[in-house]
């Protein structure tokens, strides 16, 4: 993908954040994997898009589960967004992968299954 390509995603991206954020109250939107791994210089047409979200400090699971009820609706729709954007069939399946993560999550720095420092690197 041209480096006009990646940086027109990369601000898409970029307003969906700020969309979860003020909507949801996400304390931040981050970008891992192709996209951003070497510049982004392994990110095909085909590849996914790996975000993880920030999740607020919620003060138990139900809360929890009902804020990740109201992300999925912006998920579908940036699905949507980015099947038009990366020029893919609607059925194509999922283009993005959201991981929410709470603080602790996040300063634990695990990913899949107990992958040690996966985000660090």
């Amino acid at each position: 993908m041209s480096d006009i390509h990646l940086d027109q995603l990369t601000k898409l991206l970029s307003k969906w954040g700020e969309r979860v954020r003020a909507d949801l109250g996400a304390q931040g939107v981050y970008t891992f994997g192709s996209l951003v791994y070497l510049g982004g210089e392994q990110f095909t047409q085909d590849s996914d898009v790996d975000l993880v979200v920030l999740m607020p400090a919620l003060p138990d699971g139900i809360e929890r589960s009902d804020w990740l009820a109201r992300l999925l609706p912006l998920k579908v729709e940036l699905e949507e967004t980015l099947a038009r954007f990366l020029h893919r069939a609607d059925d194509a399946g999922a283009i993005c992968s959201v991981v929410a993560l709470t603080d602790d999550e996040l300063v634990a720095d695990l990913h899949k299954g107990g992958a040690a420092a996966f985000f660090a690197s």
